[in-house]
């Protein structure tokens, strides 16, 4: 089993990978089904290579976007953490909006360390305003 700290570990990485803007190696930390949710993308995603599509238009959309975690707990095959995510958007316009938002994302792994499950959660009302639409 891991522990808690081996999660941490691997959620550490992951968000290393994140902030270098690597879909590929993002797509190494799921398992090949999983279930992804987040509040920004409808319904699930089941498999890990649509995962990494997702995250390659999102950093697409968010050139320089940088993710911190304020908070973390693991237990058992779980992980919950907080996060927040600074980024610059270019609208249709030309115009540059500043962004920044907080969420929750509640992870579980199986006994190799692979993400079966992640629910990606934060308000996308506001991220809309932020972006001005």
């Amino acid at each position: 089993m891991l522990s808690p700290d081996d999660i941490r570990i691997i959620n550490e990485n992951y968000r290393q990978d994140f902030n270098r803007h690597d879909a590929d190696a993002l797509q190494n930390y799921y398992a090949e089904s999983v279930v992804w949710t987040n509040s920004n993308v409808e319904g699930e995603v089941t498999d890990s290579k649509e995962v990494a599509k997702q995250y390659a238009a999102f950093f697409e959309a968010f050139p320089d976007v940088y993710c911190e975690f304020l908070d973390d707990f693991s237990e058992n095959f779980h992980n919950a953490h907080r996060w927040r995510m600074t980024a610059t958007n270019t609208n249709k316009n030309g115009e540059i909006n500043n962004i920044e938002i907080e969420g929750f994302s509640m992870l579980i792994v199986d006994e190799n360390g692979k993400i079966i499950r992640d629910h990606t959660y934060f308000d996308v009302n506001n991220l809309n305003a932020q972006l001005g639409t």
